[in-house]
């Protein structure tokens, strides 16, 4: 899976960009919150983003609101921060971050959380095609237009 680290620190940078690389993703790294959105509103944007809560240029929850704000197909975010207050993890889900580590990270919860940052990655599109078939069952009914429905998934 491809993996975008932005983390200002080199050694927790390292010690991250190690851990992904050595458990099979294909990792890109920066250093401040602004390289950090552009990469992840590029077309081949990864899927998903471990940032920094407090970066140069801008943070991790600035880049996050702005993901959200414009770009439906953004990644799952992992927010890494240490920052551990209550009031930080309701700040940083409301800025619209999907997970939150505290630092310093255990290597293991990492691989836990990036384990259902894949499983739900891999459902969106599941997801998206279920929306357009119910609203194509809606605009069938309203009209009652006749429609079959096909899953290309199943017809394969």
């Amino acid at each position: 899976m491809k993996i975008l680290v932005a983390e200002d620190d080199p050694v927790a940078l390292e010690m991250l960009e190690g851990l992904l690389a050595k458990w099979g993703h294909e990792v890109l790294t920066t250093r401040d919150g602004k390289e950090a959105e552009r990469l992840l509103l590029a077309a081949d944007a990864p899927a998903v983003a471990v940032l920094d809560w407090v970066m140069p240029k801008r943070s991790g929850l600035d880049v996050c609101r702005t993901l959200r704000t414009r770009n439906t197909g953004a990644p799952y975010i992992i927010l890494v921060t240490a920052k551990h207050e209550r009031e930080d993890i309701q700040i940083a889900f409301t800025a619209g971050v999907d997970d939150f580590i505290a630092k310093p990270v255990e290597p293991m919860e990492l691989r836990a959380r990036l384990h259902v940052a894949e499983r739900i990655v891999t459902l969106r599109p599941l997801s998206s095609r279920c929306t357009v078939m119910n609203r194509d069952v809606a605009v069938a009914a309203a009209g009652r237009v006749s429609v079959m429905l096909v899953d290309p998934v199943v017809t394969r």
